[in-house]
């Protein structure tokens, strides 16, 4: 406790001059610290609104058109079967993986878990169509069921694109 005795009287003794002198050092330390953090998150955004913009590139048709488009043609036929279109489904998810190889560099863990689910919808249509499923309801079921699987790919590149 001396010691802070010390300081406090050494800092009440010092002349207006000296303590304007120690405020502006002060001041000028705060001012850089702030500087910083500011540039730190500055950067931050800069690297958050050009990925933005790579998202938006790679993935506005996907989103918007393609993945719609083929998902609402997926059907079972009067056999039982799934209808051969659900390959279109496939084959829009692997161009959509291909396209967006920049993510693998850029951010792997996405890259890496859009691939994975994507794979994962691929082998659940393969399953699917080696199937025969003779049941309305069933069938229904399935279809939701693959269509849910979609929708979670959709909201998992929305929420890296949102962040």
């Amino acid at each position: 406790m001396g010691g802070l005795e010390e300081i406090i009287k050494k800092m009440l003794s010092l002349s207006v001059t000296d303590k304007i002198a120690l405020l502006a050092l002060f001041i000028s330390v705060l001012s850089v610290m702030l500087s910083v953090y500011s540039l730190i998150v500055q950067r931050k955004l800069n690297t958050q609104n050009l990925q933005a913009i790579y998202f938006e590139k790679i993935f506005h048709e996907f989103l918007l058109e393609k993945i719609p488009t083929v998902a609402t043609k997926l059907a079972f036929g009067a056999n039982g079967r799934l209808l051969p279109n659900y390959k279109d489904v496939n084959q829009v998810m692997m161009e959509m993986i291909k396209k967006s190889k920049y993510f693998a560099y850029a951010n792997n863990d996405f890259y890496c878990l859009l691939k994975e689910k994507t794979l994962y919808l691929e082998d659940e249509l393969l399953i699917l169509a080696n199937s025969t499923i003779k049941d309305m309801d069933k069938q229904k079921d399935e279809l939701v069921r693959i269509h849910l699987l979609i929708s979670e790919i959709v909201s998992f590149v929305n929420q890296h694109y949102c962040k």
